[in-house]
């Protein structure tokens, strides 16, 4: 008797077990790591804005790329853009010294009022 009700009770906590990881796997109601991770980008994309900058490529005194606009903006001052992602620092240290660069890719202000930005860069040449 003692033998069946503990292969009962086994077999209960197996089934049980099997049967909340199925419901984990497939509840809508608590979405996937991935999917808060894909929410987490589209929540960081709406923050920015895609823009396409002309500069010249500079280093900061940290080191990071950092593009100088030429255009001015308001209050006649240029934007620096901190360039961030793979293809800005492969195409930073190819040409360290480039006076024409033009990048394009996602943009957000890290300091407002201090007219420095981020940039996520998609692209980025030598304009001539």
């Amino acid at each position: 008797m003692k033998k069946l009700i503990l292969t009962l009770l086994a077999g209960f906590i197996l089934a049980f077990g099997a049967y909340a990881d199925k419901k984990k796997e497939t509840d809508p109601a608590k979405p996937a790591k991935t999917e808060k991770a894909d929410k987490a980008k589209k929540d960081k994309k709406e923050k920015g804005e895609e823009v396409t900058v002309v500069g010249a490529l500079k280093h900061h005194s940290s080191g990071a790329p950092v593009l100088l606009t030429h255009k001015k903006f308001k209050g006649g001052e240029s934007r620096m853009y901190f360039l961030m992602g793979k293809v800005a620092k492969t195409f930073a240290k190819e040409n360290p010294k480039a006076e024409k660069v033009e990048a394009s890719g996602l943009a957000f202000e890290t300091d407002p009022g201090e007219q420095r930005f981020v940039l996520i860069v998609a692209k980025i040449a030598k304009n001539k």
